[in-house]
């Protein structure tokens, strides 16, 4: 049965201005630190830097450099790309851990396995879906063959290549810290993010080759996207290493996110 003063006690703290119900706290958001890299050992993407051979003396140590500042986010949960499906990734990982698995040369083991158990994470967590998306680039630049658009492909190469002449300048003679710098510098990133923006353009009347390649590059990000706030909970502090060319949309989509707030990541790579 109601209280019979309950209506008066609510009413009068009405009145005086008071609130009649303490408000539920908010959840303490997710705080995520979005770091682009461009890809160690063997590269296999439209566009990439020379290879270099990460397990040399000099590039173990400015890698220890990088997790080091990195680190310093205080990180309890570190996310790759990598497919999210396979178990063998998380097994790995815990294989580590134990001192049973010996580190490879790409960034997966380079910076995420070496993040996660230097913040002493249990668990290292996949957030990629790269095999529901073939990203068909023959198909689309046939389709600008067909159509006479080679013009627009050329413009799309001209507004990435002063991006990759640097880039490719600091694979060659800077460090890993140089070239992670560049890579999520807000230039850096609008050049990286403009050669879609061209792509798109591809194709005539109901070809829409360009469009569907770049549909499909952003389906993957809004996957990525989702399977982060999956495997994310509130008051997590995420460390996400992913290649550079997919920061400016997850960036906005975790931007529009009212559970995310995004670290600066520049003062994280000094």
């Amino acid at each position: 049965m109601r209280h019979p003063y309950s209506r008066a006690l609510v009413l009068s703290a009405l009145l005086l201005g008071l609130p009649a119900f303490a408000a539920a706290p908010a959840p303490a958001p997710i705080q995520v630190l979005l770091v682009g890299v461009d890809h160690l050992g063997k590269k296999h993407d439209v566009h990439n830097s020379p290879n270099i051979d990460p397990m040399t003396p000099q590039r173990q140590a400015e890698i220890k450099a990088v997790i080091d500042g990195i680190a310093r986010f205080k990180p309890t949960k570190v996310m790759i790309e990598h497919d999210f499906r396979d178990p063998k990734t998380t097994a790995d990982y815990r294989a580590y851990l134990q001192g049973k698995f010996v580190l490879g040369p790409n960034e997966i083991y380079q910076y995420g396995f070496r993040l996660a158990a230097l913040a002493h994470n249990p668990a290292i967590y996949c957030i990629d879906t790269i095999q529901d998306f073939p990203f068909d680039y023959e198909g689309m630049t046939a389709s600008a063959a067909r159509h006479g658009q080679q013009a627009v492909l050329d413009a799309a190469e001209a507004e990435l290549a002063p991006y990759l002449r640097h880039l490719d300048d600091l694979t060659l003679h800077g460090s890993v810290g140089d070239v992670l710098r560049y890579v999520n510098d807000p230039k850096a990133l609008a050049m990286n993010g403009g050669w879609y923006l061209y792509a798109a353009r591809i194709g005539a009347d109901s070809d829409y080759a360009g469009a569907d390649l770049v549909s499909t590059w952003y389906a993957r990000n809004v996957h990525i996207y989702a399977n982060i706030l999956r495997q994310a909970a509130p008051g997590d502090r995420v460390v996400i290493f992913i290649g550079g060319g997919h920061v400016p949309s997850l960036r906005w989509l975790l931007q529009q996110s009212p559970d995310v707030e995004l670290a600066d990541t520049e003062s994280y790579l000094q």
